[in-house]
């Protein structure tokens, strides 16, 4: 019997390590400057696209991005791809979707007489690697394409590169915005380098499980744990709400004492 037990906590253990994710406090990874209140290119009929390069492998969780509006008929979503470089115009489509948690808010500025706007929406964890990419971004579902006045707000960045606009119904025929076109966005996320990873899950004495991750030197973390992946509620490993990184990886244990009638945990692991 404690054969039978001990080899249902080792698979479940073996779920957990393959199921964990790690989580990480949040910055600019790519900022192209602040907007200017001097110009835009429409984002309903149009599809429009900017470059952008990174430096170094990262995670993107969400997008920043202004405009200016000549209408009342910016939508409560936005449709956005994320595309490969091809030979300086938009390529492969890499990533795509349409954001579920946009924010829409007045700066209360103007660019001429009309309204500008920031805006802030989720994706889906987005790791990319350094190179040259292409952000899409149109107002609303592709259906909604008729030409609105919503104006996706150029940028004070003096990089004199060019953004590129596709004309509904979005063929793929890419042509340049002209000179000074680069736009007001920012792309939200974590450096691959510095978020933890777990490392392993291992059975202790007990059958306590060890959580082993990696960290950085004075960094803190927060070991969570969830018993389903489906509306996962994440709660803090007790004992673990707050752990100093050492530059070293770390282990901790999970001490509840039901574990074994745990059929399967995951955990996570959250910079703070």
């Amino acid at each position: 019997m404690f054969t039978k037990v001990r080899l249902r906590f080792l698979i479940a253990t073996a779920v957990l390590a393959l199921s964990a994710e790690a989580g990480a406090q949040m910055s600019a990874v790519y900022d192209n400057g602040s907007p200017n209140l001097l110009n835009g290119f429409e984002i309903t009929h149009w599809k429009q696209a900017n470059s952008f390069t990174l430096t170094a492998s990262v995670v993107l969780a969400r997008v920043l991005f202004w405009d200016v509006e000549a209408s009342s008929s910016f939508q409560s979503q936005a449709y956005w791809e994320i595309r490969r470089d091809n030979a300086g115009s938009p390529g492969t489509v890499i990533f795509s979707g349409t954001s579920t948690d946009l924010t829409h808010i007045a700066t209360g500025r103007r660019a001429f007489v009309y309204p500008e706007f920031v805006n802030n929406f989720g994706l889906p964890s987005v790791s990319l690697t350094a190179g040259n990419y292409w952000l899409v971004l149109h107002n609303g579902p592709l259906s909604n394409n008729v030409t609105r006045d919503i104006f996706w707000e150029t940028t004070t960045s003096t990089n004199l590169a060019v953004s590129m606009s596709d004309t509904a119904p979005f063929a793929n025929n890419w042509q340049t915005d002209g000179a000074v076109s680069q736009m007001a966005f920012q792309l939200i996320g974590v450096l691959e380098s510095v978020r933890p990873r777990i490392t392993s899950i291992s059975a202790g004495a007990g059958r306590t499980p060890r959580i082993t991750f990696t960290t950085i030197s004075g960094q803190n973390y927060r070991v969570e744990y969830s018993n389903s992946l489906v509306q996962p509620l994440w709660l803090a490993v007790p004992g673990a709400q707050s752990v100093q990184g050492t530059g070293n990886e770390i282990q901790i244990n999970d001490p509840d004492p039901g574990i074994a009638s745990v059929k399967q945990r995951f955990y996570r692991v959250v910079m703070l």
